[in-house]
């Protein structure tokens, strides 16, 4: 499915680019053409702009939900957005704690580190957050060896 509809996305870009065209040479070289007309293809130039604006998020939002890493980064910026409106921050520090031990991607854990070091900067806990640092950039240099 999913290159079904990467292949649609792609006809529908290139007919999109195709009719823009059309319609912007014909304005251009029709100098005759009322204001309605004009009009009416600035109308249809919009409506595909809209259209060829929903299937990038249609595509981009398939991409995410298909790669367990970029979904997994999105869920932790879902949980961020959620802990700045609760005021109990130990729950958020937990998951990010359980993130970390329970991931070896690099770029998850580095991203659930990065969060947990800003809830420690913001909470004035600068110790905790120097800590939270130096684990990560460890765990990061370990990982170059």
């Amino acid at each position: 499915m999913s290159q079904s509809i990467k292949q649609s996305a792609t006809r529908i870009n290139k007919l999109t680019v195709m009719l823009c065209a059309l319609l912007s040479m014909g304005m251009i070289h029709d100098s005759q053409a009322d204001t309605s007309g004009q009009d009416q293809a600035n109308q249809a130039i919009r409506q595909i702009e809209i259209i060829n604006s929903y299937l990038n998020v249609v595509t981009t939002v398939h991409s995410v939900a298909a790669d367990p890493e970029r979904a997994a980064i999105l869920q932790l910026q879902q949980l961020e957005e959620m802990n700045k409106r609760s005021p109990d921050k130990s729950v958020y520090v937990s998951l990010l704690n359980e993130v970390i031990a329970a991931t070896r991607n690099a770029a998850v854990r580095n991203v659930a580190y990065m969060k947990l070091v800003d809830v420690y900067k913001n909470a004035g806990d600068y110790n905790a957050a120097r800590s939270k640092v130096k684990e990560a950039l460890f765990d990061n240099i370990k990982q170059l060896r």
